[in-house]
């Protein structure tokens, strides 16, 4: 079997869409069946977005009954794409050889429902564990300074059936914030967070800098996918003209074919993907100066999603609200350096970077010269 397997012969039972046949030679060869053009159809929804679920009720007016599980392990089956698996054996490794059947789906298609499968496995690898409320922005950024567990937040009702939201820690039950107040501490923190001129100007040099270079690698980048779509076209054309010239059997440049344009039709993708990606330098660089001058305006306008991205990327460590201060042990660097160099914030006290602002003691900071430490 391993053998067959090998010359690109299915050997077990047929897949949907295929059917057990022979060949003029009488060896196994898989033969598309009446199903053939449901399992097109399931490869090309899927690869436009649609969900498996969806796509079995469709299928189920049609008469077309398949499980749940079923339909998973048909769209991973690479006999699709005409490729045949060998298991791993006396030390070699697996791989997928070329099937001598023909096979429903190219190449390209096959490889872009396995990425739409992909991302769907890694949405369920982290699920959302709790719903995001407006009220509480800081839930899963804020640390008990009692016992240094991570606070989370609710809810309550008083006995006028008012809410009011706090933050509080499960673990030791000793801290309870009201959310309203640590979201203000919060808020005039970020509004110490001022940004001088010669600041704006490095941004403008920093971002022109980064989306000049990516410019250039897209451009290579492009160039390179079209370099390989020619090569692809040049090796069906010789291909071609192999056959008219009899120098190759029919079967053997259908194989070719299969595979060339397999290939190229995943490259056309790729190359389509990166055109779409076009610079907008102004746009980007507007926008980043207005959240640089309006930080905390912006925050606070801002959707509880996009607060909890901004709070992430300015503070890779979590939060203490300690009395009307916030405490962390570190912030992002070029922020920390920003505010290093205020001249308006004199008289602050070491580890204090704003009025509002404190880094614990004890942690030694990456700067422009190497770690010591």
């Amino acid at each position: 079997m391993r053998g067959a397997w090998k010359a690109g012969r299915w050997t077990h039972k047929a897949p949907r869409g295929y059917r057990n046949g022979r060949d003029e030679n009488n060896k196994p060869l898989l033969i598309p069946d009446g199903e053939a053009k449901h399992i097109k159809y399931i490869f090309r929804e899927t690869a436009n977005g649609k969900s498996q679920a969806y796509l079995r009720v469709e299928l189920k007016k049609k008469g077309i009954i398949i499980s749940r599980g079923g339909m998973s392990k048909l769209l991973r089956n690479p006999l699709y794409m005409g490729k045949v698996y060998v298991p791993p054996a006396e030390g070699q490794l697996g791989y997928l050889a070329e099937g001598v059947h023909q096979p429903l789906v190219s190449e390209g298609l096959f490889y872009k429902v396995q990425g739409v499968l992909n991302n769907l496995n890694e949405k369920r690898r982290h699920p959302k564990i709790t719903k995001k409320r407006e009220e509480l922005p800081l839930r899963g950024f804020l640390t008990c300074p009692k016992c240094g567990m991570k606070l989370t937040g609710s809810a309550s009702r008083s006995r006028n059936q008012t809410r009011h939201f706090y933050y509080h820690c499960n673990h030791c039950n000793q801290v309870r914030i009201r959310a309203d107040l640590a979201n203000k501490i919060f808020e005039r923190m970020l509004n110490d967070f001022k940004f001088k001129q010669e600041v704006h100007e490095l941004y403008l040099a920093i971002v022109k800098q980064v989306f000049d270079t990516r410019e250039w690698s897209r451009e290579k980048e492009v160039k390179t996918f079209e370099d390989q779509v020619d090569q692809q076209n040049q090796r069906l054309q010789k291909a071609q003209d192999m056959l008219v010239d009899n120098k190759i059997p029919l079967d053997d440049y259908n194989k070719m074919r299969s595979r060339f344009e397999g290939i190229k039709e995943q490259l056309l993708l790729n190359l389509r993907q990166i055109k779409s990606v076009k610079s907008n330098f102004e746009k980007y660089l507007q926008s980043g100066i207005n959240l640089l001058v309006n930080l905390e305006r912006f925050y606070c306008k801002a959707d509880v999603h996009i607060k909890q991205t901004l709070i992430g990327s300015i503070f890779p460590e979590n939060l203490i609200i300690d009395g009307e201060k916030v405490r962390t042990t570190r912030i992002n660097e070029v922020m920390r350096l920003i505010l290093l160099n205020k001249k308006d914030m004199g008289g602050m006290k070491k580890g204090q970077l704003t009025k509002n602002l404190w880094l614990s003691s004890g942690v030694e900071h990456i700067g422009i010269e190497p770690m010591t430490s």
